[in-house]
């Protein structure tokens, strides 16, 4: 996979995550109204959807290390440091996702 290329798509795999984040969040405070409104009913809702949404993020956080071992050509490499392992002309446009 071309630097380019993988750049891109770690690019929407990193957009997808934060995706997930935010829906998580809206979730959780969905979990709170839930639990200020004695509502069982909507809290066994929304955990079931929490649940969902973190299996979901846990997928994608895997997807998102394979694309930074085939981006980097590293194992292991965390997100911090991937910029640090490209070449000099690729590393701006990765440091700007």
């Amino acid at each position: 996979m071309t630097t380019q290329v993988g750049e891109s798509t770690l690019g929407g795999a990193l957009r997808a995550e934060l995706g997930l984040l935010a829906e998580l969040k809206a979730q959780l405070v969905e979990q709170r109204a839930a639990i200020a409104a004695d509502d069982t009913g909507a809290l066994e809702s929304v955990i079931q959807q929490i649940s969902r949404t973190l299996l979901t993020l846990r997928e994608a956080r895997r997807q998102r290390t394979l694309l930074l071992e085939m981006v980097t050509g590293e194992p292991g490499v965390a997100l911090a440091e991937a910029a640090d392992l490209l070449p000099v002309n690729d590393a701006p446009g990765f440091r700007a996702l």
